[in-house]
């Protein structure tokens, strides 16, 4: 999900700014790809809880208050939409591998979680394979062995300095098991609610295919906004030691 843009995006800045960081945060050269890695790596987990003097918000759990995903194609032809959920398990992220092209405005990396999860309210209505589907009320999306990608273009932006802004982001995410388990459909019949529970992860692979592109956009938006709201206000010369 898409969500995992947030930490990725928003750490990729704040590891290395400096005086603004806590002192315990690794600095880098701008060419320096190996020490890059390592000090988002060294970063992830420290922002977890946040930093509440620097007003950075905490991103495991990483708070999400609504989220639209419209009908997938064959096998999900249903609009979801999900209210006062929250992703956990964004600090347990591994860096596998970073590229940071400052001339070239772009920043890509390949990363892996051992879980992702999901969880919320919802309401849905349309129909799984052929069958109808109807509900609201709570859900839970596990994704287990969490593997993705993404490669972030940014410009610049010149202000009284200049400043950075993400464009054009594309974010992959693929896991080896998805389990759906949504509560209270069709008004609470638990028969029939298990039933489309089962039939959701009976055919997980094909359900999570058809939407997880919806599903990375959408938490790709949720994710640029907080890293440009952190952007927005540190000018490009605090980001590097040289």
């Amino acid at each position: 999900m898409i969500i995992l843009r947030a930490i990725l995006s928003f750490a990729i800045f704040n590891v290395i700014i400096g005086a603004k960081l806590p002192s315990s945060f690794i600095r880098c050269h701008r060419n320096d790809q190996v020490c890059l890695k390592k000090a988002i790596q060294d970063a992830i987990p420290k922002f977890a809880k946040g930093f509440r003097s620097m007003g950075v918000l905490g991103v495991d759990p990483l708070m999400i208050p609504k989220m639209v995903v419209p009908s997938g194609g064959a096998v999900v032809k249903m609009t979801q939409t999900y209210t006062d959920c929250e992703l956990i398990g964004l600090s347990k992220i591994t860096l596998d591998d970073l590229n940071f092209d400052l001339n070239a405005r772009k920043i890509s990396w390949v990363f892996h979680a051992p879980k992702l999860v999901f969880k919320g309210k919802y309401e849905i209505s349309g129909q799984i394979l052929v069958l109808p589907v109807k509900g609201n009320g709570t859900m839970e999306i596990i994704l287990e062995g969490v593997k993705g990608g993404s490669i972030n273009n940014f410009e610049v932006i010149k202000k009284d300095k200049e400043y950075f802004k993400l464009t054009n982001n594309t974010l992959s995410i693929d896991a080896d098991k998805v389990i759906y388990n949504f509560q209270n459909l069709f008004d609470g019949n638990e028969e029939l609610g298990k039933q489309i529970n089962q039939v959701l992860n009976d055919n997980s692979r094909d359900v999570f295919n058809e939407l997880k592109d919806s599903y990375n956009r959408a938490f790709g938006s949720f994710t640029d906004n907080i890293a440009d709201m952190f952007l927005s206000q540190v000018p490009a010369d605090e980001i590097f030691l040289d």
